[in-house]
């Protein structure tokens, strides 16, 4: 349980209101209504001869009509789109599938290209080539689809010996081979972390837990693969039975764009890779409410990646500055890279979601004039990079990695105090933690007091065995507790699994509903009501969020009877 005490400024935004008289109506001037083109009624198919043509035919448009809006649509469905032979992709910004090189619609113009959404128009991409490039591209709209490629582009699988150069694998059934993913164009980009082996949501392990890197794959047997490290004396830090990630990076970049400004990527979707990258100074980007997510299972086993490589570069290090650039309401799952990077730019990241980054969640690199705004931050870091240095100097996160040994429930704790802690506006509150294990309860306050200090952090960590100390003046109270036992193994856990199997009844977790949630609730409710008595006496203001399961405490019902 923990208490806070958080002080939240809200702002008043006056928005002035313009009365427009009668007499200047006919000086107000309308926008033309967009010019619709159906691709495939118009140009023949969701090919990419189509676009080809629909493109050459919006720049022939804006070149009479240059403040049209033109909206391209994509029909609901699957659409592969391959390049012709002699399409040229050197990975160095050349053809991409969707080639916008010299649009330039006039000040009040632009092209869309907008699908049916994000689940319903999904356009598969030859992995060789990028998706969308283009130089000097001015004023363009890309909304309501999915993006991605035919074949899984990451692996993941169980280490079976570690030995100093190499690791032994079992890649997961049905997962690609190493061999698979390898990518010999380029010899950089291969690394491997480690996961928690968990079969519907695999989460990045934060302690102890570098990259390491890579660089070829020898087939043992069967499922079996040797994994030869680039450090031939390296002795990776993994037991037999680890679940690794495993990622190379690939092929083509899912945007390339190199000077101009103004593009909008909305409610969009990538899946399989997702690295884009602006160049040359491009300014005016904005990503609005788009997804990097994890592709769909395979056997039941959700992969540990999403993609081998990161999203949105607005910019790279020796870059002309950019600015105007927004990243909102969007989020990153799982990338194999920095979810977000600015480089020599400028602009907003907010309200963004992203977990479980491979790199680094949010990057900024000499981007003093970047601001971050409520974004949340899941075993992800934000780093800021001055540039001075090659070294890793420079660099400050928010949740920079610690090396100690904890216990599951403890890192579960430390886990709530850096999501809190991840939020600008409650950066500079009092937590008080409570723990009736003396031990737990020093090595999560230990551990959090370190965090706090090293990043030079204002808020106030106390440690109290007796929570009615803890409970006056709180105004949050945060509740994760265990009555009996650990949550998820031993007694009394295991008893509420074994004893409905032996009546037939099979459950998965058994903590949130059927006959052994019954059971833990029968345990666990009569202390969370005793909490929520001392919060009443103590702390009677204050808002109570529950993390302990079954979540049929938060019932208020359910606690009286």
């Amino acid at each position: 349980m923990a208490a806070m005490k958080c002080t939240f400024i809200l702002a008043l935004l006056l928005v002035p209101v313009v009365m427009t008289h009668a007499a200047d109506a006919a000086q107000v001037t309308t926008k033309p209504t967009p010019v619709i083109w159906n691709l495939k009624a118009k140009f023949g198919g969701i090919t990419h001869s189509g676009i080809v043509l629909a493109i050459a035919e919006a720049k022939a448009h804006f070149a009479k009509n240059p403040n049209d809006t033109i909206v391209i649509e994509f029909d609901a469905g699957t659409y592969f789109l391959a390049a012709p032979e002699n399409h040229v992709n050197k990975d160095k910004g050349d053809k991409g599938i969707i080639e916008l090189s010299g649009l330039k619609p006039g000040p009040e113009g632009r092209l869309v290209f907008l699908g049916a959404g994000m689940d319903k128009t999904t356009l598969i991409f030859d992995p060789a080539s990028h998706q969308i490039s283009g130089r000097d591209v001015h004023r363009v709209t890309f909304k309501g689809l999915h993006m991605t490629r035919k074949d899984y582009t990451v692996s993941q699988g169980h280490v079976v010996t570690v030995a100093p150069g190499r690791i032994d694998l079992d890649i997961q059934n049905g997962f690609p081979t190493p061999q698979d993913i390898f990518n010999t164009k380029i010899d950089q980009g291969r690394y491997l972390r480690r996961y928690t082996d968990d079969k519907t949501n695999p989460q990045l392990i934060l302690e102890n837990n570098d990259q390491i890197a890579w660089k070829s794959a020898e087939h043992i047997a069967d499922r079996r693969w040797r994994l030869h490290l680039k450090k031939s004396t390296e002795l990776a830090n993994y037991k037999p039975g680890d679940l690794i990630g495993i990622k190379s990076k690939n092929g083509g970049q899912t945007y390339w764009l190199s000077g101009g400004s103004d593009f909008v990527f909305e409610d969009m979707k990538w899946t399989q890779v997702s690295r884009g990258v602006f160049r040359g100074g491009f300014d005016k980007i904005r990503f609005t409410r788009c997804i990097v997510d994890r592709a769909p299972a395979i056997n039941g086993q959700v992969p540990c990646l999403s993609t081998p490589d990161g999203g949105p570069q607005i910019g790279q290090p020796n870059d002309p500055p950019t600015s105007g650039n927004l990243v909102e309401d969007c989020r990153m799952t799982a990338t194999g890279d920095d979810s977000i990077a600015f480089f020599n730019a400028s602009g907003i990241i907010r309200n963004c979601r992203i977990t479980d980054c491979f790199a680094r969640g949010i990057l900024l690199y000499k981007s003093p004039n970047a601001k971050g705004e409520n974004n949340t931050m899941i075993r992800s870091i934000i780093a800021r990079k001055n540039g001075t240095s090659a070294d890793g100097k420079g660099v400050s996160s928010l949740h920079k990695k610690e090396t100690i040994e904890l216990p599951r429930a403890a890192s579960k704790a430390i886990s709530y105090q850096f999501d809190m802690l991840s939020r600008e506006c409650l950066q500079g509150c009092e937590i008080h933690l409570c723990d009736l294990h003396p031990g737990r309860l020093k090595k999560v306050s230990d551990y959090v007091k370190r965090a706090v200090e090293k990043h030079k952090l204002p808020a106030k960590i106390f440690a109290e065995a007796d929570r009615t100390k803890a409970l006056p003046g709180a105004d949050f109270v945060i509740t994760s507790i265990s009555v009996g036992g650990a949550a998820n193994w031993g007694e009394p856990y295991k008893s509420e699994i074994e004893i409905p199997r032996k009546y037939g009844i099979e459950q998965s977790v058994a903590d949130t509903v059927s006959v052994g949630a019954v059971f833990r609730f029968l345990r666990t409710g009569p202390v969370q009501q005793q909490i929520i008595k001392d919060v009443e006496r103590y702390a009677p203001s204050a808002l109570v969020l529950n993390h302990t399961k079954n979540k049929s405490n938060d019932n208020k019902k359910s606690m009286g009877k």
